[in-house]
């Protein structure tokens, strides 16, 4: 992955990112997090991607230790400071491609859309660093984005080039992925604002989380509010 990008972009997080904790519409994340922490021994959490810490805090809020990892030092250092009062927060500059990971399974993983890789290599790698963090009777929280959610968009536009009075032909031709390549479509890679992004259908997820050894409890489909 590339440092210099994910730095650069974490510096100017608001613009430049998605922020489920933010736009989560229903907060679906933030009260299975509560939901999870009431139910279960408030031992410890992991934030696997923390971006700029807002999950990390609310964890904190909620487990006794929290371990905050990110593979951008700028993200970590902006976690760092907005949970600068809490002293039961881990922090960790981790790759979780190709990282040991130094501490052990806790008993809830957040994971908010950081197995996006386009490389089928990586991901893979990451799927198996992410679920032995799990301890045995953890739980996992999975954001990720999802392909039905790129074909819906792909749709709508295709219906307004039709509604301009654009042929059929030319309506799909100024619809194509821009720069996608046959192997990228093969595995739902989509570019997404100029960044090659994983996107899953929801059988394939099903199967990938089976695959590692993780029950579904449930899959949920997040609404996200519109941004400004």
């Amino acid at each position: 992955m590339n440092c210099a990008y994910w730095d650069k972009t974490l510096q100017n997080y608001a613009a430049e990112v998605v922020s489920v904790y933010d736009l989560d519409a229903d907060q679906v994340v933030s009260k299975l997090i509560h939901q999870l922490a009431s139910s279960q021994t408030c031992d410890s959490a992991a934030d696997l991607g923390c971006g700029i810490g807002k999950f990390t805090e609310l964890l904190s809020d909620c487990y006794e230790r929290v371990e905050s990892c990110d593979f951008s030092p700028q993200g970590l250092r902006l976690t760092q400071e907005r949970c600068a009062s809490k002293d039961h927060i881990h922090y960790h500059c981790l790759d979780l491609i190709s990282d040991p990971v130094p501490f052990n399974p806790v008993d809830l993983v957040i994971c908010i859309n950081v197995l996006m890789m386009p490389s089928l290599d990586e991901r893979l790698r990451a799927w198996r660093t992410v679920a032995n963090q799990v301890r045995k009777d953890g739980h996992l929280i999975l954001v990720v984005p999802a392909i039905e959610s790129i074909l819906m968009e792909r749709h709508s536009e295709l219906g307004q080039k039709l509604y301009e009075g654009k042929s059929c032909q030319d309506s799909l031709d100024a619809t194509l992925p821009d720069q996608s390549t046959v192997i990228d479509l093969h595995q739902g890679v989509h570019i997404i604002d100029h960044v090659r992004t994983k996107h899953y259908l929801k059988h394939e997820l099903k199967a990938l989380l089976e695959e590692h050894q993780l029950t579904i409890q449930q899959i949920q489909p997040l609404r996200y509010r519109p941004t400004e």
